[in-house]
């Protein structure tokens, strides 16, 4: 458990139970994303809704929340040559009510600070080149919790820089580049940190009168520490190639939130194939 908000993106079939999505006040849209959060009684870190646990080895009580936050929504991702979809995805997430953005570049040779270095040197984005060639070192941790979370981190690190992960062979870099956001945030810095893909678009639905993420989360979650959102999966819709610009002979790069408008059914189960 962390003592901040965390908000993120969980891809699984809408068949498992799940206690989680079940609001329907929040959409999400993008090349992956159609869904709904609820939180969830107990939380992922096995917290029941009045703050106790029965396993040992979690902190019992749960870290305190800070009582003031210097920001109150931070958005952290992972890319790699996702030039031409960053400014559409910092400016959708500016008006949804983000104040900072942690950017973690894996690699990336399409240079991306040519987008990036506005948002800067205006202090809206903290860019990270990905991963760092070494283990950062940590000071001795307080509590056992802190422990944990460094040990995850370092774990996650150190297998990134092995580069021997045979399977989704990014994931772990991915894991240590999140969990250094959470360590970036926490301790009063953000009170929601949001973890989502450069394709991933999450706002309220037109039917909840609100008109950004962060006013519903004042409104709505005030008490909330973790929300996920299931993960959709919207298709090419027509296009054998990335659209080139918004309309013929336009200036104006395609936006992936207009170009991508089709998506599979939510409720869909897989089909068996038989010889």
């Amino acid at each position: 458990m962390f003592a901040l908000g965390v908000l993120f993106v969980v891809f699984t079939p809408a068949s498992r139970k799940i206690t989680w999505f079940k609001n329907g006040s929040i959409g999400a849209s993008g090349t992956n994303n159609e869904g709904a959060i609820q939180p969830s009684p107990t939380d992922v870190a096995g917290h029941t809704s009045d703050g106790t646990t029965s396993d040992p080895e979690l902190p019992n009580p749960p870290p305190a929340r800070s009582s003031s936050h210097r920001r109150f929504l931070t958005v952290a991702t992972m890319f790699r040559n996702e030039r031409p979809w960053l400014r559409e995805w910092i400016e959708f997430y500016l008006m949804m009510g983000a104040e900072h953005f942690i950017l973690y570049d894996n690699g990336s040779t399409d240079l991306p600070l040519e987008i990036l270095q506005f948002y800067i040197d205006q202090g809206i984005v903290t860019y990270i080149p990905w991963p760092p060639a070494q283990v950062p070192p940590h000071g001795r941790p307080r509590t056992r919790l802190e422990e944990s979370q460094y040990s995850w981190f370092k774990d996650s690190l150190e297998t990134c820089l092995a580069d021997d992960w045979s399977v989704h062979r990014h994931a772990p870099c991915q894991y240590a580049a999140f969990s250094d956001a959470i360590r970036r945030t926490k301790g009063g810095v953000s009170r929601w940190l949001g973890i989502f893909d450069v394709d991933e678009y999450i706002f309220p639905r037109p039917t909840s009168n609100f008109t950004s993420l962060s006013e519903l989360l004042r409104r709505e979650h005030e008490n909330t520490d973790h929300l996920a959102v299931y993960g959709g999966t919207f298709g090419t819709s027509g296009h054998i190639d990335h659209p080139a610009r918004r309309i013929p002979g336009s200036p104006l790069q395609a936006l992936i939130t207009e170009s991508y408008t089709y998506r599979a059914e939510l409720h869909r189960t897989p089909k068996t194939r038989t010889s």
